[in-house]
């Protein structure tokens, strides 16, 4: 788990920030900040991670559905693993 109050953690958070707010590929926007692609990648899967880890919940929408349609009594997908959509 990263410590959020590190200054380390802080500044990689405030560069993997700002390039995902930059329209640059990763080695344009390191060589541009005078910084290491690897680190940059290595951050951003590591905060991507713990963001991912923090409410898995977040990963759902609730779908509701008002009314049946009758036409529609065929599947429209099945899948492989068994999951059958009307």
């Amino acid at each position: 788990m990263l410590d959020y109050n590190s200054k380390s953690v802080k500044r990689w958070q405030s560069i993997v920030d700002d390039f995902n707010n930059s329209k640059l590929r990763p080695k344009e926007y390191c060589g541009q900040h005078n910084l290491s692609h690897k680190t940059l990648y290595n951050s951003r899967y590591k905060f991507n991670q713990e963001n991912n880890s923090k409410n898995p919940s977040d990963k759902f929408i609730t779908v509701s559905f008002e009314k049946e349609d009758e036409r529609l009594s065929e599947d429209i997908f099945s899948s492989p693993s068994g999951i059958h959509i009307k």
